[in-house]
């Protein structure tokens, strides 16, 4: 029995060094992040010191028998192909906590003490993983193009919103509170159900959290500059235009990914800064210049309520171009 034991053990421990070795030269090389780096060699490191504690490297290499393997033979198409660097992360990390969960079991039966020790390293990673699946979501290219934004709140038909959405390609949705948390905790959850893109809340962090939402857009209520810094990983953030242009000066250097200003501001912020996306409320007296800008790539979300997008022919052709 421990014989064969030897050969899960040996099978999965590669199988998780392997997946832990492709992520961290991601975060090495392609994100340049030195804490996820860190992260990634430390879990390796103490995977393989517990592994020693139950079997030596001879015992594990002799275990292996590789021509009576009756799993190597077995393949999948989508094996050989990866989408892009968020597939090649998530089919690792998945890679990961299959092999630490197969270890964990089996140690179970002759190393109590070591399985445990596994268990608790799984966990971590199951937290590192929906970190980085967060800071993955940001860097998606499509999410860097011109989309027109729909904006909701609890009082709309939820239903009907979503159809718009969906039927209009809408890849960016603002989601309002009017005050009643539960109620909006409600709505973002019903929303996430059906819809898979980027979710937007105003202000409230602590909803963010919850609900996991993408992205935040903050006003003068909170001290953005602390929480752009320390939150960053974990949203794409936004300044609504009741800022001050000194306050989102500070907020574009601190890391802010987003801001929505009044049509006549925007111009001049977008040549100072072309690698902010600016954001503008449609309103139907501006919208020749709106459409105008928005088609130069100057005005990066332009955001519509139900009403104002249901009754204007040339937005719904804009939104399927």
């Amino acid at each position: 029995m421990k014989g064969s034991i030897a050969r899960i053990i040996d099978a999965n421990m590669n199988r998780i060094t392997e997946g832990l070795r492709v992520i961290e030269e991601l975060f090495r090389f392609y994100l340049n992040d030195l804490e996820k780096t860190k992260f990634t060699k430390h879990i390796r490191h103490d995977i393989v010191k517990i592994l020693k504690k139950t079997y030596d490297n001879i015992e594990l290499y002799l275990s292996r028998d590789i021509v009576r393997d009756v799993g190597t033979e077995i393949k999948s198409d989508d094996e050989l192909v990866r989408s892009g660097i968020e597939e090649i992360f998530l089919t690792n990390a998945g890679r990961v906590k299959e092999g630490l969960r197969v270890v964990e079991e089996y140690l179970k039966t002759i190393f109590p003490n070591e399985a445990r020790k596994i268990e608790k390293l799984r966990y971590e990673f199951y937290d590192f993983e929906r970190e980085v699946a967060i800071i993955l979501k940001r860097k998606e290219p499509e999410f860097y193009r011109s989309h027109i934004g729909f904006a909701i709140n609890p009082n709309d038909d939820l239903e009907s919103a979503i159809s718009h959405i969906k039927s209009n390609n809408i890849r960016i949705v603002k989601c309002c509170s009017l005050g009643d948390e539960e109620k909006f905790i409600e709505m973002i959850t019903r929303l996430q159900r059906h819809y898979d893109g980027y979710i937007y809340i105003e202000d409230s962090i602590k909803i963010g959290l919850i609900t996991r939402v993408s992205g935040i857009l903050l006003t003068s209520k909170l001290p953005m500059k602390e929480l752009v810094i320390n939150l960053k990983d974990h949203f794409i953030f936004g300044s609504t235009l009741l800022q001050s242009d000194l306050q989102h000066m500070v907020f574009i250097e601190n890391g802010m990914d987003h801001i929505l200003k009044e049509l006549k501001h925007i111009e001049k912020l977008k040549i100072e800064h072309p690698n902010i996306r600016l954001i503008s409320q449609y309103n139907k007296d501006n919208e020749k210049l709106q459409l105008e800008l928005f088609k130069k790539d100057i005005i990066d979300i332009l955001l519509f309520n139900e009403k104002n997008l249901t009754k204007n022919e040339n937005i719904i052709k804009i939104t399927k171009e």
